[in-house]
């Protein structure tokens, strides 16, 4: 990647780091030549950077032939040109790095299928696009949304690129660099001295300087082309093409227009799936409370999920819920999970565990997995009592990845602090130890727990302090 001598701006909290700025005595492999416009940046400035090799042995610097950006936890969007006629056994991808050369062996993820553009012509350089499945998901990892409006970028508008590509003096240097581009398309489609069958508007997007001062180069093919929305937010505009001209005055770079392409995206990965979870409550003696009950999609997409949704009474009385028994929300691009708010009605009539019916009655761009939730209304209500202070563990399930957040409540404040210890248990084995606080006053924490693996997982009180009772059911963790 090629740059200026020096930065221009900053674009969305991205720190350049520029020649100078690296401690003396630094290697050439961890400090690159300057490059125009940019230079090194950490992975955390672009966490979906990826570097895509040759399966083989040595450094993965030597082996990285393109880069990639991750679109979904197990899917990376690069270029044709870098994979096509590959098999996945022939290929790795690096995630999370900022320098491949402390790349180990082990961090270097195989993959299960490469797809490429059933349209790319490598001649002509057109539909140069194409998806790596990673072999898993991948938990640790950060996704960038996919542009799908046509005229984003504006002309003129500073874009950003990122990538382990060759520098000014044709070293590929093994730590990620950055640089600012501009948008250069000009009036009619034109992209410099590039005729119609090298550049077209509706597919690619023309960015860099007219004197070439920055550019892509070689080992950069693949990498994001990424814009920055009002409010911060960063999309991918474009998919770094093959070039060979690195920088020359007059010939910006031509990048493939992700907008174009999106569809394709998300047919190859495929259109999520929702499901709707289970939530527990204890009822309470007086006012209300406002119970979520979980909504999540299989994997993320770059289109805004739109939900509509009802809660009725299942086994639970018409007066037991209040407030909004229908409506509607949203699940963003690249998030996998939101939540329908149910409020419950407290009393202090002894009842039976009660149900609430939570549907789903209309989506938009995800399939229905799972149409209905339900929540459970814990009595705790006790005849000559007056009502105890219960102790509430719900159930969870996501879909979304190994975090899930436990419903944990009390069934009513109390005046002081309560302290309880739950474990986590599977197959007889206690695979975490949780200690939930409440301050005074508080009766609802959800409880942050990051599981193993996939699979079910019961969840059970072993220290609950005096004048607290303990759950009578278990609670439990589903992760898919």
């Amino acid at each position: 990647m090629l740059g200026r001598n020096v930065i221009r701006c900053l674009v969305a909290g991205l720190t350049l780091v520029v020649a100078g700025a690296l401690p003396a005595g630094a290697s050439e492999e961890t400090s690159p030549e300057p490059i125009v416009d940019g230079g090194p940046v950490a992975i955390e400035d672009a966490p979906w950077t990826v570097a895509v090799l040759l399966a083989g042995n040595g450094s993965a610097a030597k082996r990285q032939v393109c880069g990639g950006t991750l679109v979904q936890r197990q899917w990376v969007l690069t270029a044709a040109n870098c994979v096509a006629g590959r098999r996945p056994s022939e290929l790795r991808v690096v995630v999370n790095a900022t320098t491949l050369g402390a790349v180990e062996p082990s961090a270097e993820l195989r993959l299960s299928r490469v797809v490429v553009h059933p349209d790319y012509n490598p001649v002509q350089g057109t539909a140069d696009v194409a998806m790596l499945k990673l072999r898993s998901p991948q938990s640790t990892v950060t996704t960038i949304a996919l542009n799908d409006d046509a005229a984003v970028p504006a002309s003129g508008e500073d874009l950003a690129v990122f990538g382990w590509g060759a520098s000014t003096d044709g070293k590929q240097p093994s730590t990620l660099r950055g640089a600012i581009v501009q948008n250069l398309e000009t009036a009619g489609g034109l992209c410099g001295p590039y005729s119609g069958t090298e550049y077209n508007s509706l597919a690619n997007v023309c960015a860099g300087y007219a004197d070439g001062a920055a550019a892509t180069c070689a080992g950069d093919n693949g990498g994001p082309l990424v814009a920055t929305q009002r409010g911060g937010a960063r999309i991918l505009v474009g998919v770094t093409g093959a070039t060979d001209r690195c920088g020359d005055p007059g010939y910006p770079g031509v990048y493939q227009r992700v907008s174009t392409y999106e569809g394709w995206v998300f047919a190859t990965i495929g259109t999520p799936d929702l499901s709707v979870g289970q939530a527990v409550v204890v009822e309470g003696d007086t006012d209300t409370r406002t119970v979520r009950v979980p909504v999540w999609l299989s994997h993320a997409t770059s289109r805004t999920v739109r939900v509509r949704w009802q809660v009725t009474p299942f086994t639970a009385q018409a007066n037991d819920i209040t407030g909004d028994l229908t409506g509607e929300l949203e699940i963003a691009p690249g998030e996998t999970q939101a939540y329908i708010p149910v409020t419950v009605v407290g009393d202090t009539i002894p009842e039976q565990t009660e149900q609430v019916a939570v549907r789903v009655t209309s989506l938009q761009n995800a399939k229905r997995l799972k149409r209905s939730g339900r929540l459970r209304i814990n009595d705790d209500d006790v005849v000559g009592s007056g009502g105890a202070v219960r102790l509430g563990v719900g159930s969870v399930t996501s879909g979304g990845g190994l975090g899930v957040r436990l419903p944990v409540t009390l069934s009513r404040p109390v005046d002081h602090k309560v302290t309880v210890t739950l474990v986590v248990v599977a197959k007889g084995q206690t695979i975490e130890t949780v200690n939930v606080s409440f301050a005074a006053g508080d009766v609802d924490r959800p409880v942050p727990i990051v599981l193993p693996t996939t699979g079910g997982y019961r969840v059970r009180a072993t220290v609950v302090p005096p004048g607290v009772e303990a759950p009578v059911d278990q609670g439990t963790i589903l992760v898919k």
